[in-house]
């Protein structure tokens, strides 16, 4: 997880300090902050950028506000948690609170080889945040500033097809973060866990579990037990690929991933509140019959990690969550490199 730190004015002032302080080189030389780039010109193509950028990030704030202000959100969030009405009235009006809030702040790779990235805040103050390393893969990643202020950071150097998808995502995450769950985590637990989950390691999920379960996705996908079998095991195949990678199972099905991976499906599915989703909507997906889809992916990943619980189940509890959608941030896809012809079914 790439961890993002922002600094004050009165941080960046003392590392300026020890940045000119011989007798501090060690720490100059950890921070590999360059003081020139602190007074960098405004960049033409980040502007540029940036204006691409925000309606996409004004329509993805509006799909929210129009989101938690679905009778149906409301409903299903109140039966879920078991609140009062008030109770939730002032969560949901935080939720708007929060929507209003957002700021949009672009970078570029350049801003992380610098190591740090000056910005303005809406107000005219300026605030920096100083990159770790990693991020050059990041689509994108909220952080607070303060307690009334809250930022999406985008990435401008990053091939990102779905820009909307992506704040999508990561309001989600502001949301969770800042006021409260959509829905309870362990309802986004129960999703992939059924009678049949197991506790072993993911490399050998699939072989001791493919004969009870792939008999129950058989039925419910209309597939031959050795079709079904081979989708199972390229599944398997994917996971496992990407926990070689570096991608920990935790990550795949971290609650408040999920619940963003989800809200991004419903979007990506054109779904409203009251939509649900189904078997056949997530088909062209199980069967790589359509474009990768990152969300998607890490959805049926996790899926995939605990065992292939019954689609039906998983479905079926999946519309019974308040929004039918920290790691901190949304990243490239991983290059899964799967053979479509090997899978596909007549």
């Amino acid at each position: 997880m790439v961890k993002k730190i922002l600094i004050s004015e009165s941080e960046r002032e003392e590392i300026l300090k020890l940045h000119h302080n011989a007798i501090k080189k060690n720490i100059s030389e950890q921070l590999k902050i360059n003081t020139d780039n602190l007074n960098q010109k405004p960049d033409e193509e980040k502007v540029k950028c940036y204006s691409e950028i925000e309606p996409i990030f004004k329509k993805a704030v509006l799909y929210w506000k129009e989101w938690v202000n679905h009778p149906t959100t409301v409903e299903k969030f109140k039966n879920n948690f078991g609140y009062d009405d008030s109770k939730v009235k002032v969560i949901f009006d935080n939720y708007l609170k929060t929507l209003d809030k957002l700021e949009l702040v672009v970078y570029d790779n350049n801003d992380i080889k610098r190591k740090i990235l000056k910005f303005k805040t809406k107000s005219g103050k300026n605030e920096f945040l100083r990159f770790e390393g990693g991020e050059e893969d990041d689509y994108a990643f909220v952080l607070n500033v303060t307690s009334y202020i809250f930022f999406v950071f985008v990435n401008c150097s990053s091939e990102d097809e779905d820009r909307y998808g992506t704040l999508i995502h990561e309001i989600q995450h502001s949301l969770y973060n800042n006021v409260h769950p959509l829905n309870p985590d362990q309802k986004i637990k129960e999703l992939f866990v059924g009678p049949n989950t197991k506790k072993e390691t993911p490399a050998t999920l699939f072989k001791q579990n493919n004969k009870i379960n792939s008999k129950i996705i058989s039925s419910e996908m209309n597939f031959s037990k050795i079709e079904t079998e081979k989708i199972m095991g390229e599944w398997t195949r994917i996971l496992n690929k990407s926990l070689s990678a570096g991608l920990s199972k935790e990550y795949i099905c971290s609650e408040t991933e999920k619940m963003s991976n989800i809200q991004s499906i419903r979007n990506l599915l054109k779904l409203t509140p009251s939509d649900n989703i189904t078997i056949e909507m997530l088909r062209p997906h199980i069967l790589f019959e359509t474009e990768p889809n990152e969300d998607v992916f890490l959805f049926l990943m996790c899926w995939a990690a605990n065992g292939f619980q019954s689609l039906n189940n998983m479905v079926n509890k999946l519309n019974q969550l308040a929004k039918q959608n920290t790691q901190n941030y949304k990243q490239n896809p991983t290059n899964f490199n799967y053979n479509q012809n090997q899978i596909k079914t007549a």
